[in-house]
């Protein structure tokens, strides 16, 4: 059997605006909290600063989770909001997808 690498990037993204929302779109992800206070994703997973929130992916697995941030009123009114964002997107998802069907057929 011919094992051939899966590639992969990850992106980075930084978030201060109360109410942000993003779509992971992606393999795997990671909110972490760099700011001085916690912060709320979805008005119910509260993250400690220092802290981080990791979903790790099986391989054919795409999460379309739509995230909303809140910050503490004491991040906004001292400016301190931030929360980093890692996702994990495969480079080539056609590839992916082609070869997941013929693993698996077509569900």
């Amino acid at each position: 059997m011919d094992k051939k690498l899966i590639e992969f990037e990850l992106f980075f993204a930084q978030y201060s605006i109360q109410g942000q929302k993003f779509t992971s779109d992606c393999n795997a992800l990671t909110i972490k909290n760099d700011g001085q206070f916690p912060f709320t994703i979805n008005s119910s997973l509260s993250i400690a600063p220092g802290s981080y929130f990791s979903m790790p992916g099986n391989q054919f697995e795409i999460d379309r989770t739509q995230y909303e941030v809140f910050f503490s009123a004491e991040d906004v009114s001292n400016g301190t909001q931030r929360c980093t964002v890692i996702r994990k997107l495969y480079k080539d998802t056609n590839r992916e997808t082609a070869k997941f069907n013929s693993v698996y057929g077509h569900l």
